[in-house]
This record gives structure tokens, sequence and C-alpha cells, in this order.
């Protein structure tokens, strides 16, 4: 076995554990050695995309294509470095290219509707996810992508079919209970409302915006001091209407 590939393999038993600053400065030691290594400047990209520095993640996976342009992970982990810039178009372009190359890959499309979703174009990412679906039907969270964009074009009904099928497949997804929630209330439908906050929250217990949403149902059903104390849990002192 070549040494470089020793060490890569050394280096990506760290990472599997955990330990990201000894693999980080294993991958760094073989770059040294051998720039173009491609498969160690994507696995410092991902440790570095990790820790947040998406502007250098985004160098070493471009590094990472210009040396082997045909794997589709390079260009997947590009994107996802490019859309936590906000850069829509170049990582629209990224996961496209992770299509060509694996055009059944279920989170390529996921990602690709949520840059579409980003950049105002709903009808289109609805398909995506739906194209998603159909490949892996049990994707809870593209169910509960599905029903965000559906809700944007006003498609409530069917929105809130898709929330339905993503906390089925997923008990206690937080996100697609809260999301539920809200389009129970806007059909003022508190009472079930109530009980997809009340599951949230309990879910994802530090998120202020669902018991906001919370507070402004038992507002709704007329329980003001319960109501009060999920304000004074965040500090407010009424309401925010809010989504």
């Amino acid at each position: 076995m070549r040494p470089a590939q020793l060490k890569l393999e050394q280096a990506l038993k760290l990472h599997q554990d955990g330990r990201l600053d000894e693999a980080a400065s294993e991958y760094r030691d073989i770059l040294r050695t051998h720039p173009g290594h491609t498969d160690a400047l994507n696995l410092l990209g991902m440790i570095t995309i990790q820790r947040g520095n998406a502007v250098l993640a985004e160098q070493l996976f471009k590094r990472a294509i210009a040396g082997n342009d045909s794997v589709p992970a390079f260009h997947f982990h590009l994107g996802f470095s490019l859309e936590a810039q906000g850069k829509w178009a170049e990582a629209e372009t990224s996961y496209r290219r992770v299509l060509e190359l694996s055009p059944h890959e279920p989170e390529a499309l996921n990602n690709l509707g949520n840059v579409l979703t980003a950049s105002g174009r709903a009808e289109e990412a609805a398909a995506c996810y739906r194209q998603l679906l159909q490949i892996q039907p049990d994707h809870a969270v593209a169910y509960n992508n599905l029903g965000n964009v559906l809700w944007h074009l006003g498609e409530k009904d069917d929105c809130e079919s898709a929330y339905r099928k993503a906390i089925a497949l997923k008990p206690g997804f937080a996100e697609a209970l809260g999301n539920l929630g809200n389009r129970l209330r806007e059909k003022e439908d508190f009472r079930e409302a109530l009980l997809c906050y009340q599951q949230a929250v309990a879910a994802s217990p530090e998120n202020p915006v669902l018991y906001n949403n919370l507070g402004v149902t038992l507002w709704a059903l007329g329980k003001e001091d319960d109501a009060m104390g999920f304000y004074r849990k965040l500090g407010w002192l009424r309401p925010v209407n809010r989504r």
C-alpha cells in the first residue's frame, strides 16, 4: 500500500472517531507532500465546513474537483459550502452536476429543492421534492420541504397533507409538527394546532418560535394565563402572531 493511502486511511479512522483536530492534521500532512490528493482535499473540506468555515471549504472542494471532476460527492460538498454562503446560483450548478453524475441521488435533489426555494422558484423546488419522493418515498424531510413550498404556492390542503406524511414517517419531527400547527392555526383549528405545538416543543425545547406559537394558540383558546407562562419563559410581554 502506498504511504499516502495508508496515511489517508489512518486519518479517515480518526475522522470517523470524531477526532477532528488529529484527522485535519493528517490530511494537511498528506497535502504537503501530495498537494493534489483529491480525497484528502475533500475530507479536509468536510471538517472545515463542519467547523463553520464555508469559504475555505469551498476552496478545498474546488481543488478536489480540479483533480477529479467525476466524483459526485465532491460536487455535493461544494454545493453545500456554496449554499451555506447564500451563493444560490453556484450551489444550484453544483447540485445539478451531482445529478448529472448520479441522477437518483436523493440528497442532491433535496438540497437543489432548498436552493430553488431560497431563489424564489417554488414550483421548480416542488418538482425536485416530488422527484425525490418517487425515488425515496419515506424521506420525511422532503415531505416537510414540499409542504413549505406548497404553502407559498397557496396549495394549502396539499401542504397540510405533506406535513402529515412527514410526521407519520418521523414521529416527533419538530419542524414538521410546528409547520402543521401553523397550518391548523390558520384554519382556526386551534385545538389540534395546540397538540402539534406541544409535541413540537417537547421535541425541540430550545426553539423560541415554537413557544411563541404555542402561546398564541393558547391565547386563541382563551387560556390567557397559560399563554403568559410561555411568554414569560421567552421574556416577552405579549404574543407575536407569527408563522
